[in-house]
């Protein structure tokens, strides 16, 4: 074990944490700029005329924190345009290193407090502001943003005495007796809690667990009450995630609070801390298939974990099914790499151990041929978004597009759960209060039953093949399809019926297509991007991860996580990766339900197809990065597209009477009169 510590704390040692060709191409030319000796002044105006280019920026940035270390400048801005595009363990390697070398740093102490904030580390922030707390408040008469970023964290933790140095009003409760606060025994503390739960008092405890916790209460019980979520709270829900970390943090010897805390320090992309995470429960529970799960999915996201090499593994086989994944897994990857001698050394080890691993995978030629755009899905609202959304990505990268979708789209996602989904950018304008879809379906019951009509409208193929640039479009009966899943896969239905099928089917189809046009030009192409019809992706840089993921075969690029597995809206990788990604339907039609083998069951259902998508990258050997978009939202919302709900949502703010949601409507009627001319 010793050993395996060790590894992590020597290969910190590089330029950057991750490993990734992208900022190996970073890298290369940030030595270029040092060999050469730029000024200061040059690097700062090379900066300044980046633009969008962040691949730039990112070298730039780098170049000047290399050649001026005892400037805060150049930590600064690489920390901003590595964060900008989701290197999180890099960008927080480098605030980090700031923090040591210029810990009274304003802008240093910003970034913190607005990263930590991100991340939902509230007991981080408290160590931050009480150490520094009358500059901070000063700071933020000058500063407005990072006074926003003090009110946000205030008013998340109901900290009055932080809001009044703020000069803000903190919210009353309901009828909370003071005397509450007046209990400093944890154990009565927590009594008071069962009160106020089985009372259903829910905002009086979401108050009380805040000042109980500021009062030092970090008990079994009082975490095993804190970490769930309140009724019209959900697992974003920042106090939640926050009290799930803190629970393990203070008792990591409980594997329930492993699992609570892990999801939701992998559903944020913190990789770097997620592997704090395993690593402390390791050493305080040992080796369950809850963290072999979570180990390999780091190791598949670049976290040094060892769950890659078989010996570290060699105790573990026989007594722990999960391992078998870590020997596939390391299996799949000497293949992909070319390591022929490891490959044949895991195999021998595997057969010894009773394991039967798959056919060694044929490393991969570096080619420089065309790219793909496979779109895959559901399409919803605007058909006219679809086409430029889709035109817009082809365009930057002279791409050829496949498109295979389903021959209705329809106006409405199948569950109200995300505002966005709806109301697109128009969510910024409500007030806070409003934004959840559980608050906005109860005070806008008139605009929620219009939007979430179900209305749908047969897809024109031949105008979206004239519409579209070097398109080849295949349209699929889901009427047809879910007939099929109901007699030979009814085990596929989740709650949302089959849409996660569904997903995976037309992944494999759209794959399909692009194939078979290979053969009949007898071509191939070499990177693949894979999106939905109904997401808007905008990637600054695109041209620099088509080129990573040509020099890393095994590598795939995507757009965010879910609590246990990898989101599927968006992916860049190469032709053979690619071709994993899509091929989850396979193993679907061998097993008919949402389970990969013996040893990767999903836990949670709402995010099974995600977790299933996880586990077969995995054990197929493929790497996964994070990267983050300019932009990535729902580019169809109903009521920017096809409803007006102008005389609803009159109606509903009448009855309402609430001045601040003036605003909202002004916007509605700008972004619906712009979309109708």
């Amino acid at each position: 074990m010793e050993g395996y510590l060790l590894g992590y704390t020597l290969r910190g040692q590089k330029m950057f944490k991750r490993g990734d060709p992208f900022l190996r191409s970073v890298e290369r030319e940030v030595n270029t700029k040092i060999i050469c000796q730029q000024s200061l002044n040059e690097l700062e105006e090379e900066y300044a005329g980046g633009g969008d280019d962040f691949y730039k920026k990112i070298v730039v940035a780098c170049a000047m924190m290399k050649l001026y270390p005892s400037k805060v400048r150049g930590y600064l801005i690489s920390y901003d345009a590595l964060s900008y595009l989701g290197f999180n363990e890099d960008s927080l390697y480098i605030l980090d290193k700031a923090d040591r070398l210029f810990g009274s740093d304003m802008g240093v102490a910003a970034r913190k407090l607005d990263r930590l904030i991100k991340t939902n580390r509230f007991s981080e922030i408290y160590d931050l502001i009480n150490s520094r707390l009358d500059i901070f408040i000063s700071h933020s008469k000058k500063d407005n943003r990072f006074f926003n970023n003090l009110k946000k964290f205030a008013e998340i933790t109901k900290d009055k005495t932080l809001l009044g140095l703020l000069a803000l009003p903190s919210s009353p409760v309901e009828d909370l007796d003071s005397s509450f606060f007046k209990v400093f025994d944890f154990s009565e503390q927590n009594k008071l809690l069962d009160v106020l739960i089985g009372k259903r008092r829910w905002k009086d405890c979401e108050y009380a667990i805040w000042e109980f916790y500021r009062m030092g209460n970090r008990t079994y019980e009082f975490f095993v009450k804190s970490v769930e979520e309140l009724p019209y709270e959900n697992f974003f829900t920042p106090r939640v995630m926050f009290f799930r970390m803190d629970a393990f943090k203070n008792h990591p010897g409980v594997i329930y609070f492993f699992e609570k805390s892990f999801q939701s320090v992998f559903n944020r992309c913190e990789i770097s801390y997620a592997v704090d995470i395993f690593r402390n429960a390791v050493l305080h529970i040992g080796f369950t298939d809850a963290l072999i799960h979570a180990g390999a999915r780091l190791a598949a996201l670049g976290g040094d974990v060892g769950v890659d090499n078989e010996a570290f593994w060699a105790e573990k086989i026989k007594r722990i099914p999960a391992t078998i994944i870590c020997m596939t897994r390391a299996h799949q990857v000497a293949g992909w790499r070319g390591e022929k001698e490891r490959a044949r050394a895991i195999r021998y080890f595997a057969e010894k151990n009773g394991i039967h691993l798959p056919l060694e995978k044929e490393s991969c030629e570096n080619r420089r041929g065309r790219v793909a755009v496979c779109v895959s899905g559901q399409l919803r609202g605007s058909w006219r978004d679809f086409i430029e959304n889709t035109n817009s990505i082809s365009k930057k990268i002279d791409a050829d597009v496949f498109v295979d979708i389903w021959n209705e789209s329809v106006l409405a996602p199948p569950r109200f759960a995300q505002l966005n989904r709806y109301l697109g950018e128009l969510v910024n304008e409500l007030p806070v209060e409003y934004r959840s879809a559980h608050e906005f379906s109860k005070k806008f019951p008139k605009v929620f039953k219009r939007i979430t009509e179900r209305v749908s409208r047969k897809i024109d193929a031949k105008y979206f093949s004239e519409s579209i640039d070097n398109s080849h479009i295949n349209l699929h009966s889901a009427f047809e399809f879910e007939e099929q899943c109901v007699e030979k896969f009814p085990g596929l239905r989740l709650k949302a019926g089959f849409n996660q099928a569904k997903m995976y089917f037309l992944l494999d189809q759209v794959f399909r297509s692009m194939s078979n046009h290979e053969v009949r030009v007898r071509d191939r192409y070499d990177v693949v991007i894979r999106c939905r019809p109904d997401m808007e992706i905008d990637l600054p840089s695109m041209d620099k991860f088509i080129e990573a993921v040509r020099d890393q075969r095994n590598l795939i690029y995507v757009t965010y996580l879910t609590p246990m597995g990898f989101g599927d809206q968006f992916a860049i990788g190469s032709r053979e990766a690619m071709e994993v990604y899509s091929g989850v339907w396979r193993k679907l039609v061998e097993s008919g339900i949402f389970r990969y083998e013996e040893y990767f069951e999903s836990s949670v259902e709402v995010n099974a197809a995600e977790e299933l998508l996880a586990a077969h990258l995995v054990s197929n050997g493929i790497d996964v990065r994070v990267l983050r978009p300019r932009k990535s939202i729902f580019s169809a919302p109903v009521i920017l597209s096809e409803v007006d709900i102008s005389n609803e949502l009159k109606e509903d703010l009448e009855c309402i009477g609430d001045p601040k949601l003036e605003l909202f409507y002004d916007a509605y009627q700008k972004f619906y009169s712009e979309r109708i001319l």
